[in-house]
């Protein structure tokens, strides 16, 4: 087995990771609830039926994004914590 730094290094290069990854969920996360809906969009027929789908498709995928951010986020914390530097 080989060290490849100081355990304080590696905990803080994981705390800087993890903050990050809390950044861009939280930006997703507001990009996601400032999205408009399909209904005020005051596009009829098929026009807005194509509009809502793409912007369902588009809060599907910023729902995802935000569950892997908070899932890659979480398991910065297990790294953390199994190094000894959990908070």
């Amino acid at each position: 087995m080989f060290e490849l730094g100081s355990a304080s290094v590696i905990a803080a290069a994981l705390r800087a990771s993890r903050d990050e990854l809390d950044l861009a969920r939280r930006r997703v996360t507001g990009a996601r609830h400032s999205a408009p809906d399909g209904y005020s969009s005051g596009w009829l027929g098929p026009a807005g039926w194509a509009y809502g789908h793409a912007l369902a498709l588009l809060d599907r995928d910023l729902d995802a994004a935000a569950d892997l951010l908070r899932a890659a986020s979480d398991l910065t914390s297990t790294a953390l914590y199994q190094l000894g530097h959990g908070d």
